[in-house]
């Protein structure tokens, strides 16, 4: 809930601009996966839907136990309209499309003429016609059919795929492996309709309808704990915007015995003990009766464990230690399972007969607190299993200075926080925090003793807790939006990097590239201490082989008298609402493709020079390729602060384009006036085919000493 009512605060105060609508309108995105799960040993026919993945050849899967492939083309989308639809609805707070959207042709042409009699949009009932037909295409094009394999051994759990296209590489989508029969839900409005199934399986469905009700007749016995498990926003958090899924369970006779619509976040759970054998029906709903093409959702159904956790969830790095899965479902628990932890620490996943299961590999030692010593010294990690509500554990610590601590609970599988209350020497309490919060403290002396305990608060029985205490040591959080890059044969394309520094990195931070394809290069890049954005420049050579490949950016710095070298967060940007959020991912990918559909010169080439009043103006001659008249975005990433370009749309049949910087309001002191010996700032030309930038040029900026206030070129 509290992420719903953060994208609500978002739509009532955002505003985005049309020019950066439209690009993330031409993404690749990957909405929904139907159905989202499949038995070991088995082949899966799955529909994908989202936007612009018409023409997806490979579907990517690094993941050992699975293997996936695009069997058949789509749809062709005509853009010849595209244009029109964003003049007439781009002034719009949100420009809904199906990069945002996914619904059926139908319901497109109902949300156009709803815009129009209630909003009293400016739209001709011909220019309604066209934009219908337009988004109605691209609707038809947004679906992709894929095979995927699963191969008997595969470890259960989650699957991460991607779609690669001809306009990039895709977002991020879930699929699950499970070792239960699966049933594919029969759609219905109709109650007296239900569906036998036979205990335990998984039941993969879709809400199509408006009021659709899934129902499923299944055979209990009395004293059978049974457990109906629905997982849509854990496979997918796009669809808190538009499914809140119901579970409803009935008797023989028709009446409702138990109701749920919300247990993990909004994915519902009922946990039942049949009173009297019989024939039950459970029913799965829209709480409001909407429906969406991406209201997919994973049913469970049995005699199950549910949730399970796995304890102990931190090890420190490069060992391997014995864990368990510890189910809601009255303590059960399944085999140990042997897990080798990672070399680098930070959260994995744990793959067990119960699914994945996320894991805390720590730099330090870690304890438990089934046998805690008497007083543990720091630097040390902490780890537990509350198991019931009002349970607490407790842990002594020492080492004088000061410490940074950090409390898991939720990113390890926990559907409750815990609460960790923190006193001095003297038993005064001088910290209670929750989980996923980070605070620093003090010890001042050796010898002196601090403690620790660890509640559950609220209900939902197990959770699990990992808390890190180590020094407050120099740190450097570093992103690169996007997480995806398109790079063409011959051109170069920009991700763009973003530095957020902490204690003791006052000096440069140098970013280079690994694991990049033959043929592709990335030149270094040294970010200045008074910059905190850099565009990185990725260039493929025109025999480059076409491919889609993992990649690193590196970051490089001195701190505390020693170089560190740490790799950024890839982020993988969705938009939800009119906010976009960024998600980590693993690892950065590049796909190599053929000729760009377009090639472009600086008329002007040189620094971009920038004026305290006044403009500068950059010239960009373009020059398309036959067949491609689509609309094109120019803009201007990484001017310094006080300056901007406002991003400019280039209509088919365009041939040039100016871009002006021009001060912004903003206090120019600071970069007029800045070290000289710093790394200048470099900003890149760039225009925007579909969703990937093409640069045009990477030229520094500098400050242009012989300004006048009327000087403008």
């Amino acid at each position: 809930m509290k992420r719903q009512i953060a994208a609500l605060v978002a739509l009532l105060l955002t505003v985005i601009p049309a020019v950066c609508l439209a690009q993330e309108a031409d993404a690749p995105v990957i909405q929904s996966f139907y159905p989202v799960s499949g038995q070991q040993g088995t082949t899966v026919t799955a529909e994908v839907k989202g936007s612009n993945l018409t023409g997806a050849s490979r579907m990517l899967v690094y993941q050992k136990g699975i293997t996936a492939s695009v069997f058949s083309d789509q749809s062709h989308v005509d853009t010849r309209n595209e244009p029109l639809w964003r003049s007439k609805c781009g002034n719009c707070h949100e420009l809904r499309s199906p990069a945002n959207r996914d619904m059926s042709p139908d319901q497109w042409a109902a949300t156009v003429h709803r815009m129009i009699a209630k909003n009293q949009a400016p739209i001709s009932p011909g220019d309604a016609q066209k934009i219908i037909e337009y988004l109605q295409s691209a609707a038809r094009g947004g679906k992709v059919s894929a095979k995927i394999t699963i191969a008997p051994n595969a470890p259960p759990g989650i699957y991460n795929l991607r779609l690669v296209t001809p306009r990039g590489i895709s977002t991020e989508a879930q699929f699950e492996v499970d070792s239960l029969p699966q049933v594919m839900a029969i759609p219905s409005s109709d109650k007296l309709l239900s569906q036998a199934v036979t205990l335990p399986c998984v039941v993969n469905g879709c809400i199509t309808r408006n009021s659709e009700l899934d129902r499923f007749s299944f055979a209990a016995v009395k004293g059978t704990r049974y457990v109906f498990n629905l997982k849509a926003f854990r496979f997918n958090d796009d669809t808190q915007l538009f499914f809140n899924p119901e579970l409803r369970l009935y008797d023989p006779s028709g009446n409702q015995i138990a109701e749920n619509h919300g247990y993990f976040e909004l994915d519902p759970l009922i946990n039942w003990v049949c009173p009297a054998s019989g024939n039950y029906i459970i029913e799965v709903r829209d709480l409001l009766g909407h429906s969406s093409p991406a209201d997919v959702y994973h049913l469970t159904i049995g005699t199950l464990p549910y949730a399970g956790i796995l304890f102990p969830a931190a090890a420190q790095v490069n060992r391997t230690v014995q864990a368990h899965v510890y189910s809601h479902n009255e303590g059960s628990v399944i085999p140990a399972v042997s897990v080798h932890l990672p070399t680098q620490p930070g959260l994995f996943l744990v793959h067990t007969p119960q699914g994945s299961r996320s894991m805390m590999a720590s730099p330090y030692g870690v304890v438990t607190d089934a046998e805690p010593p008497a007083v543990t010294t720091l630097p040390a990690g902490f780890t537990g299993r509350l198991a019931t509500e009002g349970q607490s554990d407790n842990f002594s610590f020492t080492g004088q200075g000061t410490w940074e601590c950090r409390i898991y609970s939720r990113e390890l599988g926990s559907p409750r926080p815990v609460t960790v209350t923190m006193k001095d020497s003297n038993g005064r309490v001088f910290q209670v925090r929750q989980s996923g919060d980070r605070f620093t403290f003090g010890i001042p002396r050796p010898k002196m003793t601090y403690s620790m305990t660890v509640t559950a608060n609220g209900s939902s029985g197990e959770r699990v807790y990992y808390i890190e205490i180590h020094p407050v040591a120099p740190l450097l959080r570093a992103y690169q939006r996007p997480d995806t890059a398109l790079v063409y044969q011959g051109s170069s394309t920009a991700m763009h990097v973003r530095v957020l520094r902490r204690q003791g990195i006052g000096g440069p931070i140098t970013i280079h590239a690994e694991g990049l394809p033959a043929g592709v290069q990335c030149a270094p890049v040294t970010v200045a201490p008074d910059q905190y954005s850099v565009p990185v420049v990725i260039t493929a050579a025109s025999g480059a082989q076409p491919t889609a490949q993992r990649f690193r950016l590196m970051a490089s710095y001195e701190a505390a008298g020693r170089t560190v070298t740490e790799q950024l967060w890839a982020q993988q940007p969705k938009k939800m609402i009119f906010s976009t959020y960024y998600y980590d991912r693993p690892a950065a990918l590049v796909q190599v493709a053929g000729k760009a559909p377009f090639t472009a010169r600086l008329l002007n080439p040189g620094p971009i020079k920038v004026r305290k009043h006044g403009g500068y103006r950059v010239h960009v001659a373009i020059d398309r390729t036959a067949g491609f008249d689509g609309t094109i975005s120019a803009r201007i990433e990484g001017l310094p602060g006080a300056w901007v370009a406002d991003a400019v749309e280039v209509a088919p049949g365009q041939k040039d384009v100016t871009l002006i910087v021009r001060p912004d309001g903003g206090n120019p002191a600071e970069f007029l006036n800045r070290n000289k010996a710093w790394a200048p700032f470099h900003a890149v030309v760039e225009l925007w085919s579909y969703s990937n930038p093409v640069v045009v040029a990477d030229l520094p900026v500098v400050a242009d000493q012989g300004e006048t206030r009327t000087a403008s070129r």
